[in-house]
């Protein structure tokens, strides 16, 4: 969305990027206003995952020039995350770089632990973590990439969350690829497992380019609602972090 996923080499919509960052602040100074707080957590578009892709290291590392090609993508990763924070900061935002990587432990692609007190100390100083995500130690399979919404519904199952929104370049969660089909049906609510069940399966499988079907599976069961809204329209990052009304699809807490 603010990154061009198709480079090889970083690219970086500034535009994109600004207005994001704009609506973060506003929606921050609204969740102030009520004693909340925020948490932002990005992916990497074009910095890094084109040399992880390229060298097929999705799912592990087997030997060291995978470990040393891991290495060689990790500055790409946390040049965007550095990027991204002074763009909030330059919007009002006090946002602050956190590593996750140097917390978490992986186990097969999953979180398996992760030590979050300094992350809830900053966040009780009203800072902004802002946290990047990249390969990450697997103690199964040397290096896996720890995602955005696994992360995500891992911080909202331990802390008082009241909502997660994930922005994507896409309404919500559809029935197709709405970018490749015209029959693809937009689908507002999950409710329960029998709608995961239908959406998730057969012909109604959910196959939206940006990983749509690994996002829903993940955040299944996390106590909290989740909103799925297209970011590159403007206002509505804003409006679903603040829980208005807004057109997204809202996947309601459920039981795993």
């Amino acid at each position: 969305m603010f990154s061009d996923k198709e480079s090889f080499q970083p690219v970086l919509y500034e535009d994109v990027v600004e207005r994001i960052a704009g609506e973060i602040a506003e929606a921050y100074d609204a969740l102030q206003n009520q004693g909340k707080r925020l948490i932002v957590i990005h992916g990497a578009g074009s910095f890094g995952n084109p040399i992880i892709k390229k060298h097929k290291l999705e799912k592990g590392t087997k030997n060291s020039l995978d470990i040393a090609t891991v290495c060689r993508a990790s500055p790409y990763y946390m040049l965007v995350n550095g990027i991204l924070v002074r763009y909030l900061n330059e919007a009002g935002v006090p946002a602050y770089p956190f590593q996750p990587t140097t917390v978490v432990e992986m186990w097969n692609r999953r979180i398996s632990s992760a030590y979050l007190r300094v992350l809830e100390k900053l966040i009780s100083l009203d800072v902004v973590p802002v946290i990047g995500c990249m390969p990450a130690y697997d103690s199964r399979i040397g290096f896996s990439i720890l995602r955005g919404e696994e992360l995500a519904a891992y911080l909202a199952r331990l802390l008082d969350v009241d909502r997660l929104v994930f922005a994507t370049d896409v309404d919500g969660v559809y029935t197709a690829d709405p970018k490749l089909s015209r029959r693809a049906d937009f689908i507002p609510e999950i409710r329960g497992r029998e709608d995961i069940k239908e959406y998730l399966s057969g012909g109604h499988g959910v196959d939206v380019t940006g990983g749509m079907r690994s996002m829903v599976e993940t955040v299944l069961g996390i106590p909290a609602p989740v909103y799925i809204v297209n970011g590159t329209v403007p206002g509505r990052i804003k409006k679903a972090i603040l829980g208005e009304r807004v057109k997204c699809t809202i996947i309601h807490p459920m039981p795993i």
